[in-house]
């Protein structure tokens, strides 16, 4: 007896899943042309447009590299939750409990060390969540330690006395280790960002903010810290083609050469946030 066919086509289910992340999920073009061009590869290469056939996605995610894997992951837990959705409002029960075990069973394989920073897609996968909860504070506490590099004691001691408005951007004064001062440009959509979030009437203690960062990160599979997104913020700049030196005086290191120093003093120059705003 010939197998019943699936009953939604596949290419009908990739525009419908894109849609629901553009109406529902609030995500970016970009985003949405990202996660829709993972499910093709998967639902058309792969499963031979048939979503049942997902036991041959494991081998092939498992030949990528670590961080490809739980990327990959992430979008087919989120399509096949989705698609669950979508069954069970058709009255397909029974593809419905079997999808929805599918996605309690995707692990990600263990033994590979976690880099200190997060891809592109990673980190804008970390700001959509966190766009999603219902404190405003945790999305804004994490586009500015992303866009800005800060430790998380130097966000925690800024005061809106630290802003100062210069065009269409604001200086920020950093207090750094050692009572150090540098002095970093963001853009104004950033600054909006933190302040109408309500950070400055109700700050937490970093411990929070530590928690905060931790539970964006494990819903979308990735154990992350406020300093990971340190190191993330660096690593941009060094792929953007910034010196070392303009580096670590953006993040205020002890170990600044003289140049650096020097460099510090006109770091001011450069705009941070802009990439994570414009996204």
């Amino acid at each position: 007896m010939a197998e019943e066919v699936f009953p939604f086509n596949p290419e009908e289910l990739i525009d419908r899943f894109a849609d629901w992340l553009y109406l529902h999920k609030a995500n970016s073009p970009s985003s949405v042309e990202w996660k829709r061009y993972i499910i093709r590869k998967m639902l058309l290469d792969i499963m031979d447009g048939d979503p049942r056939n997902y036991t041959r996605l494991l081998p092939f995610i498992r030949s990528l590299e670590v961080d490809t894997q739980k990327t990959y992951m992430y979008v087919i837990r989120q399509f096949y939750s989705w698609l669950a959705g979508i069954l069970r409002e058709a009255g397909q029960m029974d593809l419905y409990d079997e999808f929805i075990q599918f996605v309690e069973e995707i692990r990600v394989p263990r033994g590979s060390k976690r880099p200190q920073w997060l891809t592109s897609e990673e980190a804008r996968m970390l700001l959509e969540t966190a766009s999603q909860e219902k404190d405003p504070r945790k999305y804004a506490v994490i586009l500015f330690l992303l866009s800005t590099g800060l430790r998380v004691s130097e966000f925690v001691n800024l005061e809106l006395t630290d802003f100062k408005k210069d065009g269409n951007s604001y200086l920020v004064r950093i207090r750094g280790k050692g009572n150090k001062e540098r002095i970093l440009r963001i853009s104004e959509d950033l600054y909006s960002t933190l302040v109408n979030s309500g950070w400055f009437n109700k700050k937490v203690h970093r411990r929070t903010i530590h928690r905060w960062v931790a539970d964006v990160g494990k819903k979308i599979g990735l154990e992350v810290h406020p300093h990971t997104l340190r190191h993330t913020f660096a690593h941009t700049l060094l792929e953007r083609g910034e010196s070392l030196a303009m580096i670590q005086a953006l993040l205020g290191h002890a170990s600044i050469s003289t140049t650096g120093r020097y460099v510090r003093e006109s770091s001011a120059e450069i705009m941070l946030g802009r990439d994570w705003n414009s996204s």
